[in-house]
């Protein structure tokens, strides 16, 4: 299955990526699940729950599958160009997305604050991912 992005491009995010974020449409994700660092001017991390790892490397894969991408996880957080963490919920902000010039920051939350993932969660990674990569 394909997707037809024709007019859905964010053309300045998506050349983003490619020209700083990228090798031919390659590029590292990590995960910051412990949480392990923290990025200045950035919302303070919290630990992510491994239902959050786990949807978040699926949505990676499927980006794979569906784009020019080819997206691969980097454990260790060294040489990724898209970095993703989770913030605790304190206003009304369900996650970010922010162009750095290394790459690709996005932060998210998780609004019910359960111990399992939940739609609410799983839309605001799926919208966040899609701004990083330009859709």
């Amino acid at each position: 299955m394909a997707i037809d992005v024709r007019g859905l491009i964010d053309y300045d995010l998506a050349a983003h990526l490619f020209d700083n974020a990228s090798d031919k449409g390659k590029f590292k994700y990590y995960i910051d699940e412990k949480p392990k660092f923290q990025y200045e001017g950035h919302v303070n991390p919290i630990k992510m729950t491994k239902q959050d790892v786990a949807y978040i490397d699926s949505v990676m894969l499927g980006i794979g599958q569906m784009t020019g991408l080819k997206p691969t996880r980097d454990k260790k957080g060294k040489k990724s160009t898209f970095d993703i963490q989770k913030f605790d919920n304190t206003g009304d902000v369900l996650g970010y997305m922010y162009p750095e010039s290394w790459g690709v920051y996005l932060a998210f939350s998780d609004a019910y604050e359960t111990a399992e993932i939940n739609n609410l969660t799983r839309e605001t990674i799926d919208h966040e991912i899609a701004h990083g990569i330009g859709l």
